[in-house]
């Protein structure tokens, strides 16, 4: 499946339409990418969870994302922004750094008394942990709460030994797709390295 999205045309973002009618949905623009905030009736919480979709830097997300945030929504009562970054190959993890700094950087200023946690899964959740650690490094920021990473993808060079005794046993990912998915993401920086402190990004 990961071998097929390489393939894939991208799709013009939409949210689905059990979101738009049940709750108040606040979109806009950032660096020509999509962002929307959520935020259903009655929410009784300063909780805003910003949320970033797996995919291994190269899909977009998809309908499962959407039903996870639904349950987030109805269950915790919270604002949902949901940020549809740019991927690779159009865009490396400079380029999408900088637009979620750019985002981040305006809700806080728009929502000031919330309290931030960021959210997301599989390349989403090494996403979020690299830009709130980011964040930590520069001090330009809020930081976040807390964190919610659900089977974050957090060592692109993929060398743990391990990764061999599951590779038949996963039907969607592949370590030789992941490791091409990695470099197109990393714009050719080394998969292993960090980045120095004083450049603007944080490592990978």
């Amino acid at each position: 499946m990961l071998d097929a999205a390489f393939s894939m045309k991208r799709k013009e973002f939409k949210i689905p339409l059990f979101i738009r009618k049940k709750y108040k949905v606040i979109g806009r623009k950032i660096m020509n990418k999509d962002i929307a905030t959520i935020v259903p009736e009655n929410h009784d919480s300063a909780l805003h969870i910003i949320y970033l979709h797996g995919g291994a830097y190269i899909t977009q997300g998809s309908i499962i994302h959407w039903f996870l945030i639904k349950k987030i929504l109805d269950s915790v009562k919270c604002k949902v922004t949901y940020l549809d970054y740019p991927l690779a190959p159009e865009a490396n993890y400079k380029d999408t750094f900088s637009m979620i700094s750019s985002a981040y950087s305006q809700i806080t200023n728009k929502y000031p008394n919330d309290r931030f946690v960021f959210a997301g899964d599989s390349a989403g959740g090494g996403l979020a942990l690299a830009f709130a650690q980011s964040i930590v490094k520069a001090k330009k920021l809020i930081s976040p709460s807390g964190l919610i990473l659900l089977s974050p993808w957090l060592d692109l060079s993929m060398k743990n030994k391990e990764i061999k005794n599951y590779e038949n046993k996963d039907v969607i990912l592949s370590s030789k797709s992941l490791i091409k998915a990695a470099k197109m993401y990393s714009g050719g920086d080394n998969l292993d390295s960090d980045l120095s402190p004083n450049q603007e990004y944080p490592c990978l």
